[in-house]
């Protein structure tokens, strides 16, 4: 609360998710997946410590994430000792 005023504490949030799966075989599958996040706050608080106050702080807060990876998996159907999995993973946020 602010000067007795309750804070505004909209936020709005999207979120895309693309998914593909490649089978080359029974034995073998290749996924590529993307996500983008996007969330927008409208006076988001958070507290700030200083020497010897306590002061909260309130600002409008934009995060865009954005994650994708790819996924190869082989995993033989005749052997049970064998499970090849490897990702290739990247990140940003803002």
């Amino acid at each position: 609360m602010t000067n007795g005023e309750a804070l505004n504490t909209d936020y709005d949030s999207q979120m895309t998710l693309a998914k593909l799966n490649y089978h080359f075989s029974d034995e073998s599958v290749l996924t590529f997946c993307t996500t983008k996040t996007k969330i927008f706050e409208e006076d988001a608080s958070f507290d700030t410590l200083m020497w010897e106050n306590n002061f909260v702080s309130v600002d409008d807060q934009r995060t865009i994430d954005s994650t994708s990876y790819i996924n190869y998996n082989y995993n033989p159907i005749h052997s049970d000792l064998i499970d090849f999995n490897t990702k290739l993973s990247y990140k940003m946020k803002l």
